[in-house]
């Protein structure tokens, strides 16, 4: 499963190639990104009638009630557990409530978190209710970026 996590302002301006591509089945895209919040159900339904999922990332400080109103329109939520704009930071605590909190309002919608995912967190954000963790610099800052996923997959199943 490949998925483009589109951290872009206006996204309609570079959706149509991640549309287009058969190797990408899911398209994620900020709550907050311009021309998101008032477009949620055009973009679902143009996504999802292209046979891919759609997925909604939520910043660290936006609230889960803002997918309220959406949540039958997106297949996955994707709470970020850092504040945006670079790689390596530290998973902010507070994301293990809001994952918990999200998971029992909408109990069958899939949460991914991006941000800050390690080793040593993986096995509580899984049991808070995450279903995918996203780990960047955790693989790629290791030396041995095999032996990390390895080891995380492990962990997890």
């Amino acid at each position: 499963l490949f998925e483009a996590h589109l951290m872009v302002a206006k996204p309609r301006q570079v959706l149509k190639p991640w549309l287009a591509s058969a190797k990408v089945s899911r398209i994620i895209l900020h709550w907050e990104a311009s021309g998101v919040k008032n477009e949620v159900a055009d973009l679902s339904r143009e996504i999802r009638e292209q046979g891919k999922e759609f997925g909604l990332a939520l910043n660290l400080g936006t609230p889960i009630s803002v997918l309220d109103n959406f949540i039958d329109q997106i297949d996955l939520a994707l709470i970020m557990g850092v504040n945006t704009g670079f790689g390596g930071q530290a998973m902010k605590p507070e994301v293990i409530a809001k994952i918990m909190a999200l998971k029992q309002k909408q109990p069958k919608v899939k949460i991914e978190v991006d941000g800050g995912v390690k080793l040593h967190n993986i096995l509580k954000l899984a049991g808070a209710g995450a279903d995918f963790l996203v780990m960047g610099s955790a693989i790629f800052a290791d030396f041995n970026p095999l032996a990390v996923i390895k080891q995380a997959h492990e962990m997890i199943n």
